[in-house]
């Protein structure tokens, strides 16, 4: 999403588990304004683990309970982007003994830890904004029909590294 002149908050009803800005866990605890590029969130109810990308050096407030992550300061100008990057965080309950563990999960217990590949992707198409989507589709076949898409896609950042796969 890209903003002008605003103060960007991004919410959920969820419990923040543990958070890390730039690759060092730190507190969640709305006292401290925290300052990075890339904030990760692990929440609790769902066992899900988002991925934001603010500019370089955003100032950024956060609340445990619900979640929140809010940029400080009315003038922010900028793009944030969001990634789901693990669907099972730590293989526990959803809401207790009884209650089932994630679908996405392997067994209790068991996150999903195989997934660097994959946060290296997320990490290299962050700089990447979609500006414009081209679908096309042709008949290849009487049974089959080729559809491409093709994006059109900017930097995010200037100064951050160069745009990656859009993912």
């Amino acid at each position: 999403m890209q903003y002008t002149n605003s103060a960007p908050v991004l919410e959920t009803l969820q419990t923040v588990l543990r958070l890390s800005v730039d690759e060092v866990e730190t507190a969640c605890d709305r006292t401290l304004t925290l300052l990075g590029h890339k904030f990760v969130l692990q929440l609790l109810e769902s066992d899900q683990e988002w991925s934001v990308y603010f500019p370089p050096d955003t100032r950024v407030l956060c609340y445990p309970r619900p979640a929140r992550l809010v940029v400080q300061g009315s003038d922010f100008k900028g793009i944030v982007r969001l990634a789901l990057s693990n669907n099972c965080s730590t293989g526990r309950r959803l809401g207790g003994a009884s209650a089932p563990i994630s679908p996405h999960c392997q067994a209790e217990g068991v996150p999903n830890t195989d997934l660097q590949g994959y946060w290296d992707l997320l990490d290299m198409g962050a700089n990447t904004f979609p500006v414009r989507a081209q679908v096309s589709s042709a008949l290849a076949s009487p049974h089959t029909l080729v559809s491409t898409v093709s994006w059109s896609s900017k930097p995010c950042w200037p100064g951050v590294a160069q745009p990656g796969p859009l993912v």
